[in-house]
């Protein structure tokens, strides 16, 4: 399986890298507008700098969830699959991969965010620690912050494992049902956007775990255990049912 991860990395490296150079550019801008005193250029770099972390983070999702699709309908899908690797193991190494990536990339846009927050703080305003900078800017304490990035990623993982074994397992459906490529994506996009509507419904009815706790943030991560619960349940399904597939029914 770490072998398939690795491959799965390979795969995707080029685009990141080229993505994360423009990120850079964007960071390169903004600091050169602190350099300068120039507020236009302090401007168009954090400009930059949030289109930049929102394209990213979108085309990292899209790159996982889609390398399963790809490889069903391109000749790549030979070289994944007809190797003498369980497709259960494939599947997961892909939604570890993805999981990582998005992981990564969030810590990542959440420290440099931080550190230009610190920054701006120091140019134009007292001087602080990156920590207190961001709790002044945001308005909370540094504990609430803390919480909070914790309960982003723990809610992170949850979102990524569910989403790509969703998508991986429609995309297996729509590959049996439909030998045209342009079909497959019709009936990819549809499946999605369908769960996606149930899923909603079903969270929204699910009971909440009431607590005492104080801090804002884990104490809605608590509240949705059982949404995560419920994420997690499809997840094992859906994971199942791809394997399945791929094991018994799609011919590549």
């Amino acid at each position: 399986m770490l072998k398939t991860m690795k491959y799965e990395v390979i795969r995707n490296k080029m685009v990141i890298i080229i993505l994360f150079s423009i990120l850079g550019g964007a960071e390169a801008i903004f600091l050169m507008g602190l350099a300068g005193d120039s507020r236009n250029l302090i401007g168009y770099g954090i400009l930059g700098l949030v289109l930049g972390t929102s394209i990213i983070y979108f085309v990292i999702w899209l790159l996982g969830i889609m390398s399963f699709s790809h490889d069903l309908r391109d000749k790549t899908g030979y070289m994944v699959f007809l190797t003498p690797v369980n497709p259960y193991k494939i599947i997961i190494a892909k939604m570890l991969v993805g999981l990582i990536e998005l992981t990564a990339a969030a810590l990542f846009f959440i420290i440099l965010a931080a550190i230009d927050i610190r920054i701006l703080f120091n140019k134009f305003g007292e001087s602080s620690s990156v920590f207190d900078a961001v709790a002044k800017f945001v308005g909370a304490s540094k504990d609430t912050i803390w919480a909070g990035i914790v309960a982003f990623v723990i809610s992170l993982v949850f979102s990524v494992l569910l989403y790509y074994s969703l998508a991986y397992f429609v995309s297996a459906v729509s590959s049996l049902m439909a030998k045209s490529t342009g079909v497959q994506r019709f009936l990819t996009i549809t499946f999605v956007i369908l769960f996606m509507i149930i899923f909603s419904v079903l969270s929204k009815s699910m009971p909440k775990f009431t607590n005492d706790i104080s801090n804002e943030p884990i104490s809605k991560l608590v509240e949705e255990i059982p949404t995560y619960l419920l994420s997690l349940g499809f997840t094992a399904l859906f994971t199942y049912g791809c394997g399945y597939l791929m094991k018994n029914k799609l011919s590549l």
